[in-house]
């Protein structure tokens, strides 16, 4: 409301004079500071001057032209406070430049000024406000609805307290600066300490872009990092961008953060929509952008955005600046804790990941470091229980350590050394040590270095070739000289046969003749044997069951092992068919009882088990022979007297035996080797001296399922005759005459030929049918399986039977290309070949 005094009082110049009204208005304003202050003056001046408007404006940043009110008096009341730009004002006649004073017409003189129409202002006086240092701060203004009538005294008035209200805001500015230093201080006190830590590079991010929002109040904030490879900004935090993707990615050429990454220094853009990289959507005010920078590395680029354009000052780019360094040397320091703890992982990833054992210790023995492979190599539950155990007494040679030892001493590095080492839960394992001498400056031996390799599957496995390799030449050697048996044998045998057979048993030579014909079976007994062990034994493999074949022979098992010996079986009931000659498993089977019950001489227990296996690493490791898949085993166990290791490394050897002469030949190990070998199985013995022995037989699971019922035997009968054409080929004499005089009898005609050239001319002069060829397989002119090949193709319904001294192992690599045959080996009696003879010809 006007108050009707003041220019009655005006008009009396005498009654109230200048110094009246001043000290009205600093009586009002005295006691007040800060926000009060500002608030009391413009309503002191207003209610004293009589003015329908009164504020006090700051121009933070002058090159902006903008007006931010600080106290508002308005019709008789406080009034919220606006801003306004000053172009276009009366405002901008008197920032930074002097007092103005409109007393009547101003609308007319600035009818731009939306503001003064809005209002109905008529009158209008401002004051500028400068720093001590002559710097514009802001104006202090009053403005009325109706002309002035005493404007020189509004102005003087206006004139003084706008110096007193210059002071005010300066001291205000300068509080607000030092408080805003202060705060900036702290942010970056806060963020080095919440910094200082080790973390990881996202967290950094997280936690600067937290702090810095927090404690300054930036309207935008973000931090990212430079993809290395496509030099995209990658966002890692932001706050204020609530929309912003997870991992927001500005690439190459776009926004104008980029500035500060490719020149490393920091760029402001006071109004990022007219910057030419903008990309809209991404702020509309003021940008800082900081490079995240150490030694000229520039990691990335802190981001922050006004709300407004033009808002940053000085105070932001220093703090921000200096936040942009603390930030940028935690991720340098978290870049280089990642770099130190790869390369530890990549250390200790090598360490405990290689398949050896490595250490580290020293001369007396104390254990400084060792890999988890060499815990797990010496059977340790965990590293410390290995660190505390003393290496000198692993060796179960203490003269290997000295040796060792000496070596190190002479040469400062040992490779390949072999020795034996106990592990913890007492087992002996082979190991190759390499290992180096590590010294202190005066020379001595600091600490050895070095692995440890288990080579004990290594050392098994050679064992097993070595031996291997000694029974193949063994066989070799007996199945060359079975062959040249097996033609004499032939030859005894049958004539002993046939002699037998004409003389009456009254005759004191049928009993010679028998006699005769006993032994010859024994030594052909003994040459199947030799045969079994080379392999080189004629089988006839069907799919069966081994429980079967355990079964079937209980009664026999019994009668071998004796009273004293008590036989137990544990058959699986879901046992895989296996492909194997019954009559060879049923030879395996007594062998090994009879050795195990020799092994028992005042009695025990021999068991009889059968189960699946599967073949793994584990095994296979373990077995030279051993190829992956699936397996049945048969294990024999006695409680008898066991083996030592010595006598385990013969026991598969002809001839061996640990029994009195006359008490066994030494081929019953070895022609379970061979059986077994020959059936493509393996077989492993453990045994201890005083605790018994187990055998077990590892045979391959047979691909078919159902099985053949197993032989039964067949009666004796006469000799089979008959009236065919035979080409008998034979290249010992004493055999092909042996055969002929078997074959003639019978009704048969016999051509005789001592080799395939002979036989050719034999069979080029009889144009009659020639119904079988009956040929050795091996002679010195050439193979009966050629002449074979040459016959049959001139007369295809040639039947042919071939014998030898050898297997038909002999035959198996040519069966695909030879013409149907069948085979008989030697020796063999009249009655066998008769028989065999008349099923090739009548099949």
């Amino acid at each position: 409301m006007t108050n009707p005094s003041f220019y009655h009082l005006l008009d009396e110049q005498n009654q109230k004079t200048l110094e009246d009204i001043i000290r009205n208005v600093a009586i009002g304003v005295f006691t007040s500071t800060g926000e009060t202050f500002f608030h009391s003056l413009v309503k002191c001046l207003a209610q004293t001057l009589n003015m329908d408007f009164a504020f006090v404006g700051e121009v933070k940043d002058p090159a902006q032209q903008h007006v931010e009110t600080i106290a508002v008096y308005r019709d008789g009341q406080p009034a919220g406070n606006f801003e306004y730009d000053l172009p276009y004002t009366p405002c901008e006649t008197v920032f930074g430049k002097k007092l103005c004073c409109y007393p009547k017409g101003v609308q007319e003189l600035f009818p731009r000024d939306k503001g003064l129409v809005r209002f109905g202002i008529e009158s209008y006086v401002g004051a500028p406000l400068f720093d001590s240092q002559g710097q514009a701060l802001g104006l202090l203004v009053v403005m009325r609805r109706r002309p002035l009538r005493a404007p020189e005294l509004v102005t003087n008035v206006l004139k003084i307290f706008a110096a007193r209200a210059a002071t005010e805001l300066e001291r205000r500015r300068k509080e607000a600066s030092l408080e805003a230093h202060a705060r900036a201080q702290t942010a970056l006190f806060n963020l080095s300490a919440d910094l200082s830590t080790t973390l990881s590079e996202k967290e950094i991010c997280r936690r600067a872009v937290h702090g810095l929002q927090e404690t300054l109040g930036y309207a935008h904030l973000g931090l990212f990092l430079l993809d290395e490879e496509t030099g995209d900004r990658v966002m890692q935090a932001s706050r204020g961008w609530p929309d912003a993707p997870k991992d927001w990615r500005i690439p190459p050429g776009h926004g104008v953060s980029e500035r500060a990454v490719l020149t490393g220094e920091p760029a402001y853009t006071p109004d990022v929509r007219q910057a030419s990289a903008y990309v809209p959507g991404l702020g509309s005010g003021a940008e800082f952008d900081v490079p995240l920078k150490v030694d000229d590395e520039v990691m990335g680029v802190l981001m922050v955005e006004s709300k407004e354009p033009n808002a940053f000052t000085e105070n932001d780019f220093a703090l921000l600046t200096a936040a942009a360094n603390v930030i940028a040397l935690a991720l340098k320091r978290a870049r280089e804790v990642q770099a130190v703890q790869k390369a530890e992982a990549r250390y200790h990833s090598l360490f405990d990941g290689v398949p050896v054992g490595l250490y580290r210790t020293t001369p007396d023995g104390q254990i400084l470091e060792a890999n988890q492979s060499l815990v797990e190599m010496l059977a340790y539950p965990d590293r410390k229980t290995l660190l505390r155990a003393n290496p000198i007494a692993w060796y179960v040679n203490p003269e290997d350590r000295l040796h060792w030892q000496q070596l190190m001493a002479q040469q400062k590095v040992v490779r390949n050394f072999e020795t034996q080492l106990r592990r913890q839960d007492g087992e002996i394992i082979w190991v190759r040590d390499t290992a180096r001498a590590v010294c202190n400056e005066g020379g001595e031996i600091h600490y050895y270095e070095g692995s440890l390799e288990d080579i004990t599957a290594h050392k098994r496995l050679e064992a097993q070739y070595l031996q291997a390799q000694k029974m193949e030449a063994v066989g070799r050697l007996t199945a060359g000289i079975a062959h040249d048996f097996n033609n004499l044998l032939t030859v005894i045998n049958s004539y002993a046969f046939m002699i037998r057979r004409q003389l009456p048993a009254t005759n004191p030579l049928h009993e010679m003749a028998e006699q005769i014909l006993l032994s010859g079976q024994r030594a052909a007994d003994l040459v199947g044997q030799l045969l079994a062990f080379s392999r080189k034994q004629t089988a006839n493999p069907v799919t069966l069951n081994p429980n079967d074949i355990i079964l079937q022979m209980d009664g026999l098992l019994r009668r071998v092992l004796g009273e004293d010996v008590r036989l137990a079986t544990h058959l699986a009931s879901d046992l895989w068919p296996v492909k194997a000659d019954p009559n060879q498993l049923e030879q395996v089977i007594v062998n090994l009882a009879v050795n195990a019950r020799d092994a028992m001489p005042g009695g025990g227990r021999l068991i009889l088990e059968t189960s699946n296996l599967p073949m793994d690493e584990a095994h296979l490791a373990r077995h030279l022979d051993a190829s992956p898949g699936d397996y049945v085993v048969l294990s024999v166990t006695d409680t008898g007297t066991g083996m030592s290791p010595e006598v385990m490394e013969h026991i598969f050897e002809p001839f061996f035996t640990t029994k009195e002469v006359g008490q066994g030949s030494g081929l019953g190990l070895s022609t379970v080797y061979g059986i077994v070998q020959q059936n493509g199985g393996f077989l492993s013995v453990y045994s201890e001296v005083g605790q018994g022995s187990t055998f077990k037989i590892y045979l391959p699971r047979a691909q078919e399922t159902t099985t053949h019922p197993l032989p039964t035997p067949q009666p004796r009968t006469d000799l089979p005759t008959g009236e065919e054409t035979i080409l008998l080929v034979e290249d010992d004499d004493m055999v092909r005459e042996l055969i002929q005089s078997v074959l003639e009898p019978l009704g048969y005609t016999v051509l005789l030929a001592a080799g395939k050239e002979e036989a050719l001319n034999v069979a080029r002069r009889h144009p009659a049918p020639i119904h079988l060829l009956l040929t050795d397989v091996v002679m010195p002119d050439g193979s009966g399986t050629a002449l074979a090949e040459i016959l049959h193709a001139q007369r295809p319904d040639l039947k042919i039977l071939f014998i030898s001294g050898y297997s038909w192992t002999i035959l198996e690599q040519q069966k695909r290309q030879l013409p149907p045959f069948a085979f008989l080996q030697k020796p063999f009696a009249p009655l066998q070949l008769a028989r065999k003879v008349r099923e090739v010809l009548d099949g």
